[in-house]
């Protein structure tokens, strides 16, 4: 007899289903088929025939191929490999085509208005951000060769101008003007791309060492171009912890978290998938971190083995709304040489 170990169990209007991920299909388990599992587990003997298409229960060809998949994902977590196949597209899976996923936001819109992005969650007043500059004239293609993830970072304080510089660059959302349809719907633009133009990744920084800013725990607010107060820092010790013992970021200038706000997509999109858009926002946000913190010549590096629970607590955000995906760090380097050290591209080696 062969069980899946591809599926859940879950109770769904007072009923058992079982959820099989790879064929995304759902059913429910009769309470025969309850009593035939379990007796089939404990090995208590139990009638083939109540077993045959009981959920959970795979033919010879299933098991194989769970077994192939199980050496493809060894030493992962189950639930990487639920989570992946859940949200992975078969050939015969239904497509909201672009019109149809207009159609239902208008629908949407009136009976359920879009949810606010950027708006302060704090009493006090937002802290405005210098007007920001041209960044430094830099060889667009020595920039993208010299990109390195930093771990050595120094004493020495950030600008607040360079703080502005790198969110307005990478993070703003005043790419462009924004239309009354933009607005209706909660369009928002980047100059990193984003699912639907929902913007999903929000910034929360830990002021540690900036000129002219308040060490502390703040929210980047991206149309506004200024930073929400949270509050004080929690202790180094506890950072610590919360960093996974990475004591590196306790020397950056600013830690950031990329934090994926779920409702600004699940609004629009109600497909399982649209979480893997979520998570490719904040990497070609953090792609965009990266380039404009190297062409500043800051130190820049990312880690995403942080204890999530930590940094919920930190800023204060609701895991059933906004997900810690990654944190990164920027400050300047121990080293000043090696950010300022030209980089041959394959093309002058």
């Amino acid at each position: 007899m062969n069980f899946s170990e591809y599926g859940l169990m879950y109770f769904r209007d007072q009923d058992l289903v079982w959820d099989d991920v790879i064929e995304h299909k759902q059913a429910r388990v009769t309470p025969v088929q309850l009593r035939a599992l379990a007796d089939a587990l404990e090995d208590r003997g139990t009638t083939t025939a109540l077993l045959q298409g009981a959920p959970g229960v795979v033919d010879d060809d299933r098991a194989d191929l769970e077994r192939t998949l199980n050496e493809g994902w060894d030493g992962w977590n189950r639930m990487a490999r639920l989570y992946s196949f859940a949200s992975r597209m078969r050939h015969s899976d239904p497509v909201v085509t672009h019109d149809q996923s207009r159609e239902r936001v208008i629908v949407k819109e009136i009976a359920f208005p879009v949810p606010g992005r950027f708006d302060s969650t704090t009493n006090s007043t937002p802290v405005a951000l210098p007007d920001p500059e041209h960044l430094p004239e830099r060889d667009f293609q020595e920039v993208l060769w010299s990109r390195r993830t930093s771990r050595k970072f120094s004493e020495r304080a950030m600008t607040l101008e360079h703080l502005g510089l790198l969110l307005f660059n990478a993070a703003s959302t005043r790419r462009r003007a924004r239309t009354q349809e933009d607005v209706q719907y909660g369009n928002h633009y980047r100059n990193s791309p984003s699912g639907g133009a929902r913007a999903s990744t929000d910034l929360y920084l830990q002021v540690r060492n900036v000129d002219g800013l308040a060490r502390g725990n703040y929210r980047y607010l991206a149309d506004t171009h200024s930073l929400d107060w949270i509050g004080d820092a929690s202790s180094d010790d506890d950072m610590l912890h919360a960093l996974s013992r990475q004591q590196w970021f306790l020397e950056c200038a600013v830690l950031i978290v990329l934090a994926a706000d779920l409702q600004s997509t699940a609004w629009k999109y109600t497909d399982k998938r649209s979480y893997r858009s979520v998570i490719l926002d904040a990497g070609h946000l953090n792609q965009n971190i990266y380039l404009v913190g190297t062409s500043l010549g800051l130190a820049v590096g990312t880690t995403a083995v942080q204890r999530d629970e930590d940094f919920e607590k930190e800023f204060n955000l609701s895991p059933a709304l906004k997900v810690p995906l990654m944190l990164t760090g920027i400050g300047h380097h121990r080293d000043p040489d090696a950010l300022t050290a030209r980089v041959p591209t394959p093309l002058e080696q």
